[in-house]
């Protein structure tokens, strides 16, 4: 089957939309005192275009809450300026503050630290007292690996993301899965960011994915990948996880700080009882071209079209 990077987003979408939400838990801090700025806000995160699941509920509260002056994406698969994330942050952080706007950051749990070391001083000092909460996400998250008799005997190496501790967890937990499956298993490898992750995984041709397994977000577009091409080659694995990330409110209006709050105060109740995942109205046009383009680059790089 020729498969369209239209078709393959479809059965990506597929898998957002058949995966739960078992709780979300959020920590609130104290309340930053507000700077009021020109009245303007932006918002910084990882990718509304392709975001993991565990992240949709956050960003959709935040997208059903707000109408940002501009949202930055600081580490998207399908298009990424050059240099690390942690590099695009603080490009995007001092690009809103020249602007004079106010700055609502989500980021990772173990981001901060990279931050604060290279920001200027007094920008550090701000955002180290701007974090107004933690927001922890229980949700399926999709991995897989290869069937036995695809690989037979040999190897199949784990890919992960350096600096991030649900890759951590996810590494030990798929290795000794795949042991158990009578996989022969090694790595792991780790890359410092999605995109280093999707070039090597993916440099090996189009089957390469059976023998190079990533635990990020790029599983699931292989998964999508495998089914809408055909091939074959992997077994869906889903997995409870739980992540947590930080939201800084940075030279926000006290207008702003208040409504921030009450939504994430909301997010608990909105997200009981496990229902499954859906984006809100304004995250889901983001979402569905932000699936068509990275299933286009995917399947670009695996000599697919």
């Amino acid at each position: 089957m020729k498969a369209s990077p239209e078709d393959c987003a479809e059965e990506l979408e597929g898998i957002y939309l058949t995966s739960r939400v078992y709780r979300a838990s959020v920590e609130l801090r104290e309340a930053p005192s507000p700077e009021v700025t020109g009245g303007e806000v932006s918002l910084l995160v990882k990718s509304v275009h392709e975001p993991s699941i565990d992240e949709v509920p956050l960003l959709n509260a935040l997208l059903d809450s707000f109408d940002f002056a501009e949202i930055y994406e600081y580490e998207r698969v399908a298009e990424v300026p050059e240099g690390d994330r942690t590099e695009h942050m603080v490009k995007f952080i001092l690009e809103a503050l020249s602007r004079n706007r106010g700055l609502i950051i989500v980021a990772p749990d173990l981001m901060s630290v990279s931050l604060a070391g290279r920001l200027p001083d007094e920008v550090a000092d701000e955002l180290d007292s701007a974090g107004v909460a933690d927001v922890s996400v229980t949700a399926e998250n999709t991995l897989y690996l290869p069937l036995p008799d695809v690989v037979e005997d040999s190897p199949v190496e784990i890919v992960a993301k350096a600096n991030s501790r649900s890759s951590y967890e996810r590494v030990s937990w798929l290795m000794e899965e795949a042991r158990r499956r009578g996989l022969n298993v090694r790595g792991p490898t780790f890359m410092p960011d999605n995109r280093s992750v999707m070039e090597y995984v993916t440099s090996t041709g189009s089957r390469g994915y059976a023998y190079r397994v990533p635990v990020t977000k790029l599983a699931a577009m292989l998964v999508a990948f495998d089914r809408c091409s055909e091939q074959g080659l992997v077994e869906e694995v889903r997995r409870a996880e739980t992540s947590t990330h930080t939201v800084y409110a940075l030279r926000v209006p006290e207008e702003y700080s208040r409504r921030l709050l009450g939504a994430l105060s909301e997010l608990q109740r909105r997200y009981s009882g496990a229902p499954l995942l859906r984006p809100s109205p304004k995250l889901q046009p983001l979402l569905e071209r932000g699936l068509r383009e990275s299933m286009a680059e995917l399947m670009r790089r695996l000599g697919a079209f």
